[in-house]
């Protein structure tokens, strides 16, 4: 198959690729329609600039060589663009500028003094610049979600850059003359040359679509596992965490505390302010909640007004001065609805495992009667369950 063929071949499926994500991208969630629309756009002007090469009798060569380059520069900045808004970075003009001020020379030893070397090592030192860019993004710890689909689409980029290096360099090792057309048959590399120009519009495209996906399947855990109002854990994560913690320290010494909070006469706040000013309240001793927390507790909203602390190996020596600790803190803070003053406090429950066999569902029902007791003898008090 020669040079234009393969052109051919790849534009039609690169454009496949490119209708196949505007089809979906009104199944994705909006915020990430904005880089999922500049992904196949940029796809769209790979897939033109390929069509033009193919196409190059055409026009003048100084014509689609020219256009043809502009298409493959603006679907790079692009495919950049989208990279940065799935990270929810801000758009930047800087790789455009980069690109329209390369077009200068480019468009310079394309028509005043044709130079096809000069043109190549351009477009490799922009097209490198620009894929370094997105690499760094994807490569960033802080972004690293552990997806596979995020390390396809790096390693795509990673081959995708080294291909356009070695692609330099060999045109450098062979000078080329001016009328060299990179859609001819004129060596093996201007047939391998639309090949890694479909890397990112075919492989990288579907590795973008399983990256949203991936994506969207997080958040869904995420508001599974969270208390919509709080922000803290909910119920199903406690279970999941306190059994976790408790079956493994059968392979350690560490014998976990646990606590229960209730906010004391919290009905009466409801029925006296409003439900609005009681998820307030809540929100209020949630955040007071995170902020006491040290190295290796969790606390979690369990229902209604009650939160549940599971201490960390520090803080379950010494379970009785943490959570006294806390129910201080947060009877001192005090909580205001405009000038009003509602008195906010908590009746704490404390059980602290004995053995190793005792499970996560044993201590927290200890810890729950150890609660009924606080109440019981005034509230807004620490109580600890019997042996």
């Amino acid at each position: 198959m020669d040079a234009k063929s393969v052109f051919l071949t790849v534009t039609l499926i690169i454009l496949a690729n490119g209708a196949m994500l505007s089809a979906i991208n009104r199944d994705f969630p909006v915020s990430l329609r904005p880089a999922a629309m500049n992904w196949m756009w940029a796809t769209l002007l790979v897939a033109f600039g390929c069509a033009i090469f193919a196409a190059s009798k055409i026009a003048p060569p100084a014509v689609t060589v020219t256009i043809a380059n502009a298409c493959l520069f603006a679907g790079l900045c692009l495919y950049y663009t989208a990279i940065r808004q799935f990270h929810n970075l801000k758009s930047i003009l800087f790789p455009w500028v980069v690109s329209i001020l390369a077009m200068i020379p480019f468009t310079y030893f394309v028509i005043v003094m044709p130079n096809t070397l000069a043109r190549i090592v351009i477009v490799s030192i922009v097209w490198i610049w620009l894929m370094a860019a997105s690499i760094r993004i994807l490569a960033n710890r802080r972004y690293s979600d552990g997806s596979r689909s995020r390390v396809m689409l790096l390693s795509l980029y990673i081959a995708a850059l080294s291909a356009t290096a070695a692609r330099a360099l060999f045109y450098v090792g062979i000078s080329p003359s001016a009328a060299l057309d990179i859609a001819d048959n004129t060596n093996w590399m201007n047939a391998v040359t639309p090949l890694f120009l479909a890397v990112l519009p075919i492989i990288g495209t579907t590795a973008f679509i399983l990256m949203c996906t991936d994506q969207i399947r997080r958040r869904w855990e995420r508001a599974a596992s969270k208390d919509y109002l709080t922000g803290l854990p909910n119920r199903r994560t406690l279970n999941e965490v306190g059994a976790d913690r408790f079956e493994a320290t059968s392979a350690c010494e560490v014998h976990h505390a646990v606590a229960v909070l209730d906010i004391d006469n919290f009905k009466l706040i409801n029925d006296s302010h409003g439900h609005d000013v009681g998820d307030r309240v809540l929100k209020h001793v949630a955040f007071r909640l995170q902020a006491s927390m040290e190295n290796g507790d969790f606390v979690a909203r369990s229902g209604g007004e009650e939160f549940v602390i599971i201490f960390g190996e520090a803080n379950s020596q010494l379970a009785i001065t943490a959570t006294e600790a806390i129910r201080k803190k947060i009877e001192k803070d005090v909580f205001f609805i405009g000038n009003v003053e509602i008195k906010v406090t908590v009746s704490i429950g404390v059980a602290k495992q004995k053995n190793s066999s005792s499970s996560f569902d044993s201590i927290l029902r200890k810890a729950d009667m150890a609660l009924y007791e606080a109440k019981s003898h005034g509230k807004n008090r620490v109580e600890t369950a019997s042996s």
